[in-house]
């Protein structure tokens, strides 16, 4: 070993300080544990939100898009109050829930005439305006259903055709569904062939026309397309 080739005095010095750290086991490590993860906000947060509406335009006047220092006031009884200052009107009501609104705007040609005006709630206002967007629907707009089956008897028949050219002549749409008993006796080819051809001639005696041609198979489900005068241009 090394300390052979060492004279006595080292020998003596190696053996009470070296050799006992040569011997000493190594200090194990310390382990650490590693550090919290800290979460952080994402840089780009998304919102879902409900069915977009887009704002409906309004012609009224609100507050103080109004622009008169004085107006005339109907209150919530039907009162109506003339020349009132707009500041007070405004001052007295929450305007956090409702508006001042012009239903009635000054006339231009008269320098006296004022605004009429009525204190409505947000809400209210806000129902009025989507009724407003509200795509109205018109008589054309209307599909009328009616059933048939191939062996209906004449009676019957003539009770549905009639109210096909009630439909027919209020410019509505309407739509003949042939269809087979499920019970009962089966039409046969000509009764099928006449069934339809009075359907037809009652349509044009009501000034109606055939949108389409007809879907599904004669003697099966077969469906028919009317529409009225009034219809017609409107699909």
């Amino acid at each position: 070993m090394y300390n052979r080739h060492l004279g006595p005095p080292a020998q003596a010095l190696y053996r009470v300080f070296v050799q006992p750290a040569l011997s000493a086991p190594l200090p194990r490590p310390i382990c650490r544990s590693p550090p919290p993860t800290i979460p952080r906000p994402p840089l780009f947060q998304v919102r879902y939100a409900g069915k977009y509406r887009p704002p409906v335009a309004r012609t009224q006047k609100y507050d103080e898009e109004i622009g008169s220092p004085y107006i005339n006031l109907v209150d919530d009884s039907g009162t109506f109050h003339q020349s009132v200052r707009m500041r007070d009107v405004l001052r007295d009501f929450n305007r956090d829930t409702h508006h001042l609104v012009a239903v009635s705007p000054a006339d231009p040609n008269d320098p006296s005439s004022l605004p009429t005006c009525k204190i409505l709630s947000k809400e209210s206002l806000r129902e009025a305006q989507r009724a407003k967007a509200k795509p109205k629907k018109t008589v054309a707009d209307l599909m009328k259903q009616l059933e048939l089956n191939w062996a209906i008897d004449a009676n019957d028949l003539n009770h549905r055709l009639k109210k096909m050219g009630e439909f027919l002549a209020k410019g509505m749409r309407v739509e003949v569904v042939f269809a087979p008993k499920k019970r009962g006796r089966k039409a046969t080819a000509a009764e099928i062939e006449d069934v339809v051809k009075k359907v037809r001639s009652a349509a044009a005696e009501s000034k109606g026309e055939e949108m389409k041609k007809p879907e599904g198979k004669l003697g099966e489900v077969l469906t028919m397309f009317f529409e009225g005068k009034g219809a017609k241009g409107k699909s």
